[in-house]
C-alpha cells in the first residue's frame, strides 16, 4: 500500500471537548460575564493561564471517559464479573424454553442418544383423551445403540472406582485450567501493550530492547499455553467417549491396565508441583502488583518454561496412548439379546418422560409414548472407489451415512462450524439451547413420504475415496429392487436401512477399482449385480463391521459430548484502567506560581507564601469536582451491578498531599474531619434511591423489561421506613432470575422432582417460570421456593382464628381505661429487626392484620401497669395484648410485636398454582371422577392466594395482583383465583401435598395402583376447586 504522502490534519472532537474548543468556549463566557471590566485576554494573562490548565485538566477526563466498556468493567484481577453486572454469554440469554412441537423434538432428540427420530402430535382427537395441551410422542429408536447396550454386563464395581479417579483427577485439571487462564488472559494484554512499543515501555521504565526481548518471551509463552490447553481439551473429549462405551462394554484386562496406568500419570501430571508452584508465584506477583509486574516478570516468566514444555509434552504422549486405548474397544460384536432390548426400550420411554417433564409448558403433558416399527430394506448395487482408499472404511462410511439419511436425516452441527459460518448469535441460539450441537428446525419440518434413490447417490457421491456411482437401488428381505420407497406416516411404519447379512450376496454393496470396471466395460459382460466370491465377502464384511462400530462409537459420543462455550464464544474483555488516579493541575503551572510540587522558596516573603495558598485553594474546589469525577468513573461498574449492600451513587475522592501538593495544610480541623465533611457533602446532594433505580432500570430495559415500583410501593404495608430500599431489592432479585423468568416464562415445573420446600431447608429450586416471575413482580419474600403458607403459624403451634371466637375467650379492659388510650409514635431505633419465637399464641385475623402498623397500637397506664393495646378494624373494643411495668418496656413491646407481626405477614405471602390437565384421570379408569364443568382440563390453572395477610386483604391489591397473573401467564391459559383463609388454605395444602406426592410416584411408576392413588388425591383437589370456585370473571381473557 502507498504511503501517504500528506500528514491527516487533526480533527476537532465532535463533542467539543478537545483543548482548543474548551478554550475558546470558556473564554468566550469569561468575556460575556466580565467585558464591561476587563478586555485584555492575551495568553500571559494570569486569569487566561488559570483558565487554560482547567481545560487542559477537562481533556483529561475526556480522554479516560473514552475508554470502552469492558474496560471499565475490568476488576483489580483483570477479569470482568459478568454475573455481578447483570450480564451474560449468548447462550445464556438468547435461548428460549419449549414453544413449538419442533422445540421439544429438538431438546428430546438432543438429549436421549438411543432416539432416532422423534415427533410429537396431539392427543386432543384421540378418543380418551381429556383435554387439550397433551402430547403423543412417536419415537424411532437407534437400533445399534440400544443393541450395544444390551449386549455387554454392567461394570458397577469397576466403574465406580474409576468413576472416582476420575472425579479427583477432573478436579486438579479444572484448577490448573484456572490457573492457565488467568495467566493466558494477563499476558495476552501484556503482549499486546508490548506491541506498542516505546510508549509502554517508557511507562514501565523498561529498554526499548529489553521490551521487545519480553514480548517474544511472552508470545512463546502464550504458543505453549494454548496448546496445553489444547491437549488438555483432547484428553478430557478422548477420556469422555471412552466412558461413554465403558458405561455399557466389558473392558479387556489389557486395555483396562493401559487405561489406569493413563490415569495414574495424568493424576501425576495435573499435581506437577513445578508447573503449579510457577503458575501461582505469576499470579501473585500480577495480584500484588498489577500494574507494574511486567517489568520484572522476565525472570518469573523463565522458571515457567521448562516445567511448562515438559507438561504439554506429557500430555502430548498421554493423547495418544489413549487415543490407542479408544481403539482397542472395537475388538468383538456380540450376539444380540432381544430381551435386554426390550428392556432399554422402557428405560428410554423413562427418559423421554423425565426429559418432557423438565422442559414441558404450563398446561402441557405426555399422554402417552409410541415405539415405532421398522421396514428392513439393504442397500446393494456398484460404486467406483479410488485404489489408495480402505475398501471397507468406505462401506460403512456409504452403509452409515445413508442408514441415517433414511431413518431420519437429523443433523447435529457442531457450534463452532455454525458460528463460523453464519456468526449469527440470535439465529444459532433462536429457540431451546441443544447441549451437543445445533439442530436445525429443517429437519423436522416436512418429512419427506417418498425416499429416492437419487438423493443417496448425490449422499454417497461426496464421500471421500467414491469415485462414481455406476449402480444403486435398495432389496427388502425377499431381494425385490426399489429405485425409491414410499410409505404412509399415518400408519407410523418407516423404512430403515440394514446392514448386510452373512450368506446373502444380493444384499451387497459391490465396491470396484478404475482397472475392474474398465476391465469389465472392455469384456462387454456383467452390467448388471456381480457378487463377490463367499471368502472375499466374508472378509469385506467382518472388516467392515469393524470400520462401521468405529464410526457408531464416534457418532454416539459425539451425541453425548457437550461442547465448551466459553471456548467457542469468548466474552469482552478488558484492560484494567484506574480511572480515580488524579494528578493535579498545578503541577502544570510555571514555577513561579509557585503551586506545583516545587512550592515555594524558603527565601520568599510571608506575603508571598500566602498569595501561593490563597491560589491553591482558589483552584481546589474545581480540582476536587474532576477527582471526584474521576471517582465515579472508577465506581461505575459497582453503580450499575446487583451489590445489594451499595448505599450511595455519588463517590468522593479525598485528595490528599500525594494529589495536591501542600494541600493539606489547608484543611480546617485535619485530614480526618475534612474527609468527613467533604463525604457529608456529597451524602446531602445524592438521591441514591432515585438515581439507583434509574441505574437498575437502564439494566432492565437492556432485556426489555420494567419493574412495577409505583404499584408495590402504593400497596406496602411493611417496608415504609425503607420503602425506597425494597423496591431496590426487589429488582435486583428480578435481575438475578432474569434469565430464567424470561426464558421460562412460560414453562411448569418438574413433576417428577420434589416441590414443596420446608421454609427453612434447602431444596433444588423447581416452580414454574411464570410462577417466580410473578412472584418477583409482587414483591414476595418466597419468589424462588414454593412453601405450605400455612406452616408458617403451624410450625409455631399457631393458627388464625376469627375475632369473633376468639373475643370469647379474651378479658378486655373496662371502657373508661379505654377512653384514656394514647397511640404509640413510631421510634426507629426500638424497631430493631428481632426473632420471632419458637412457639407463638393463636391470632385474630383482625390483630394479625392491623398488628403491622404501629400507629394501631394503644397505651393504657395504671399506677401499677401499661396495658399494650391494638385498635383493629374490626373490632370495637381495644384488644389487650400485655401488660407492663413502666410506659419505656411498654413502647418496646409494642414495637416487637409489631415486628414480629410483620415478618409473619410477609412470610405468609405467597401462593399456589395449581395445573388442571394434571388433575385428569390416569391409568384404566379414565371415565371416573371427570367434572361437569365444560373444559376444566384444557388450558386452565388454579391460583389460590392467602387472604389474611395485611397486604392480600387490601381489595385493589388483590386486583393488582390478579392483573399481574394474567399479563405474565401465557395468552391461552385461563387463571381461576382463589383467597382463602387459614383453616381452607390448610385444607387444600394438605390435599396439595399428597397430590404431588402421588403425581411423582405415579410418573416414576406406572403401576396401576399408583395411578389408582393420584385419581383420588386428584378427586379430593377437584372437589374443593370446584366447591370454592367463585365467579368466572371474563377479563381474565384480555
Amino acid at each position: 500500500m502507498p504511503a501517504s504522502e500528506q500528514i491527516p490534519r487533526i480533527r476537532i472532537d465532535p463533542d467539543g471537548l478537545d483543548f482548543e474548543t474548551l478554550r475558546k468556549e470558556a473564554i468566550g463566557k469569561v468575556q460575556d460575564l466580565s467585558g464591561d471590566l476587563w478586555t485584555d485576554y492575551n495568553l500571559h494573562d494570569p486569569g487566561v493561564t488559570i483558565l487554560e490548565q482547567l481545560c487542559y485538566g477537562l481533556t483529561d477526563l475526556s480522554y479516560r471517559s473514552g475508554f470502552t466498556v469492558p474496560d471499565y468493567l475490568t476488576g483489580a484481577k483483570g477479569t470482568i464479573d459478568y454475573q455481578q453486572q447483570a450480564l451474560y454469554s449468548p447462550e445464556e440469554i438468547l435461548p428460549s424454553a419449549a414453544v413449538t412441537g419442533i422445540d421439544y423434538q429438538k431438546i428430546l432428540y438432543d438429549a436421549i442418544p438411543e432416539i432416532d427420530y422423534v415427533w410429537l402430535e396431539s392427543s386432543a382427537t384421540e378418543e380418551n383423551a381429556l383435554a387439550n395441551g397433551l402430547y403423543t410422542v412417536f419415537v424411532k429408536l437407534d437400533d445399534e445403540l440400544i443393541q450395544s447396550r444390551a449386549d455387554s454386563p454392567k461394570q458397577d464395581e469397576s466403574l465406580s472406582e474409576l468413576s472416582g479417579k476420575l472425579e479427583r483427577i477432573n478436579i486438579a485439571s479444572e484448577h490448573l485450567r484456572s490457573l492457565l487462564d488467568q495467566l493466558g488472559h494477563q499476558l495476552d494484554t501484556d503482549h499486546e501493550n508490548l506491541k506498542r512499543g516505546r510508549d509502554f515501555a517508557a511507562d514501565i521504565d523498561l529498554p526499548l530492547p529489553a521490551s521487545e526481548q519480553l514480548a517474544d518471551q511472552i508470545g512463546d509463552i502464550l504458543h505453549q499455553l494454548d496448546a496445553s490447553l489444547s491437549s488438555v481439551d483432547d484428553i478430557w473429549s478422548k477420556i469422555g467417549s471412552i466412558w461413554s462405551v465403558l458405561m455399557d462394554s466389558s473392558l479387556s484386562t489389557d486395555l483396562s491396565t493401559r487405561l489406569n496406568e493413563v490415569l495414574f500419570k495424568l493424576d501425576a501430571v495435573f499435581h506437577y508441583a513445578k508447573l503449579n508452584d510457577a503458575l501461582k508465584n505469576i499470579l501473585a506477583a500480577i495480584e500484588s502488583n498489577p500494574d507494574d509486574w511486567i517489568a520484572n516478570g522476565g525472570e518469573l516468566l523463565a522458571k515457567l518454561v521448562i516445567p511448562l514444555s515438559r507438561f504439554g509434552s506429557v500430555l502430548s504422549r498421554l493423547d495418544k496412548i489413549l487415543a490407542g486405548i479408544g481403539d482397542g474397544l472395537f475388538s468383538e460384536i456380540n450376539t444380540p439379546d432381544q430381551s435386554a432390548g426390550e428392556l432399554d426400550e422402557k428405560a428410554v420411554i423413562q427418559r423421554i418422560r423425565s426429559v418432557f417433564a423438565a422442559h414441558r409448558n404450563l398446561c402441557e403433558d405426555i399422554h402417552r409414548v409410541e415405539i415405532i416399527h421398522t421396514v428392513p430394506y439393504f442397500l446393494a448395487g456398484e460404486i467406483e472407489i479410488q485404489p489408495a482408499h480402505n475398501s471397507a472404511k468406505i462401506y460403512a462410511e456409504i452403509f452409515l451415512q445413508c442408514a441415517h439419511y433414511i431413518s431420519s436425516g437429523i443433523q447435529i452441527d457442531r457450534y463452532e462450524s455454525i458460528l463460523s459460518q453464519t456468526g449469527n448469535y440470535e439465529q444459532v441460539f433462536s429457540g431451546p439451547l441443544t447441549k451437543h450441537g445445533f439442530i436445525s428446525d429443517r429437519c423436522f419440518e416436512g418429512a419427506e413420504e417418498i425416499l429416492s434413490v437419487v438423493d443417496l447417490i448425490s449422499l454417497i457421491s461426496q464421500i471421500d475415496g467414491v469415485s462414481k456411482v455406476h449402480d444403486l437401488y435398495l432389496i427388502d428381505q425377499e431381494n425385490k429392487k426399489y429405485t425409491s420407497i414410499s410409505y404412509d406416516s399415518s400408519r407410523y411404519v418407516f423404512p430403515d436401512l440394514c446392514f448386510p447379512k452373512s450368506g446373502k450376496p444380493k444384499q451387497l454393496l459391490r465396491l470396484v477399482l478404475p482397472q475392474d470396471v474398465s476391465r469389465k466395460n472392455h469384456d462387454g459382460k456383467a452390467t448388471g449385480f456381480t457378487p463377490y466370491e463367499n471368502a472375499q465377502d466374508e472378509a469385506l464384511l467382518e472388516e467392515t463391521r469393524l470400520e462401521l462400530k468405529k464410526l457408531i462409537f464416534a457418532y454416539h459420543a459425539f451425541r453425548n459430548n457437550r461442547p465448551s462455550f466459553a471456548h467457542l464464544i469468548p466474552l469482552p474483555r478488558g484492560e484494567r484502567r484506574v480511572s480515580s488516579d488524579y494528578y493535579s493541575i498545578q503541577n502544570h503551572f510555571p514555577a513561579i506560581y509557585g503551586i506545583n510540587r516545587y512550592g515555594i522558596p524558603q527565601s520568599e516573603s510571608p506575603d508571598v507564601k500566602a498569595k501561593a495558598k490563597q491560589l491553591k485553594a482558589y483552584l481546589f474546589p474545581y480540582e476536587q469536582l474532576m477527582a471526584d469525577y474521576l471517582q465515579h468513573l472508577q465506581e461505575m461498574p459497582r453503580l450499575f451491578s446487583l451489590d445489594s449492600g451499595l448505599e450511595q451513587s455519588y463517590f468522593p475522592q479525598f485528595l490528599d498531599d500525594r494529589n495536591i501538593p501542600g494541600i493539606e495544610s489547608l484543611y480546617a480541623g485535619g485530614k480526618q474531619h475534612s474527609q468527613t465533611v467533604l463525604a457529608g457533602i456529597l451524602a446531602h446532594h445524592d438521591d441514591f434511591s432515585e438515581r439507583r433505580n434509574r441505574v437498575l432500570d437502564t439494566v432492565l430495559a437492556m432485556y426489555g423489561e420494567q419493574y412495577p415500583q409505583r404499584s408495590l410501593q402504593e400497596f406496602d404495608c411493611y417496608r415504609r421506613a425503607d420503602q425506597a430500599k425494597w423496591v431496590i431489592e426487589n429488582k435486583i432479585n428480578y435481575l438475578k432470575c432474569i434469565r430464567e423468568i424470561t426464558r421460562d416464562r412460560a414453562k411448569g415445573f418438574n413433576y417428577l422432582k420434589p416441590v414443596l420446600h420446608a421454609h427453612h431447608g434447602e431444596l433444588e429450586e423447581n416452580l414454574a417460570g411464570a410462577h417466580k416471575r410473578i412472584s418477583i413482580l409482587l414483591g414476595l419474600q418466597s419468589y424462588d421456593r414454593t412453601a405450605l403458607i400455612t406452616d408458617v403459624l403451624a410450625e409455631r403451634n399457631s393458627r388464625l382464628i376469627p375475632d369473633h371466637i376468639l373475643a370469647e375467650s379474651v378479658q378486655f379492659l373496662p371502657e373508661k381505661m379505654e377512653d384514656r388510650a394514647i397511640p404509640v409514635v413510631f421510634e426507629e431505633e426500638k424497631f430493631a429487626q428481632i426473632t420471632i419465637p419458637a412457639k407463638l399464641p393463636p391470632f385474630g385475623y383482625g390483630v394479625f392484620k392491623d398488628g403491622v402498623e404501629i400507629k394501631n397500637f394503644r397505651l393504657i397506664s395504671t399506677r401499677e401497669y401499661t396495658a399494650v393495646c391494638l385498635k383493629s378494624g374490626q373490632n370495637t373494643r381495644l384488644w389487650p395484648l400485655s401488660r407492663k411495668r413502666n410506659r419505656d418496656d411498654a413502647v418496646r413491646y409494642a414495637h416487637e410485636f409489631c415486628n414480629a407481626i410483620t415478618q409473619l405477614n410477609i412470610a405468609c405471602e405467597s401462593f399456589h398454582m395449581i395445573e388442571h390437565v394434571l388433575l385428569r384421570p390416569r391409568g384404566k379408569d379414565v371415565a371416573t371422577a371427570i367434572p361437569d364443568t365444560e373444559d376444566f382440563f384444557d388450558f386452565r390453572v388454579s391460583v389460590i392466594f392467602p387472604s389474611w395477610t395485611a397486604r392480600f386483604a387490601n381489595t385493589a391489591f388483590r386486583k393488582f395482583a390478579e392483573e399481574t397473573v394474567i399479563k405474565n401467564l401465557p395468552a391461552h391459559i385461563l387463571p381461576e383465583f382463589y383467597w382463602l383463609d387459614f383453616v381452607p388454605m390448610q385444607d387444600l395444602e394438605q390435599r396439595y401435598k399428597t397430590w404431588l406426592f402421588c403425581l411423582q410416584q405415579a410418573n416414576l411408576d406406572h403401576h396401576q395402583d399408583n395411578f389408582k392413588q393420584l385419581n383420588r388425591a386428584s378427586e379430593r383437589i377437584i372437589s374443593f376447586l370446584l366447591r370454592n370456585r367463585g365467579e368466572t370473571d371474563c377479563e381474565c381473557w384480555l
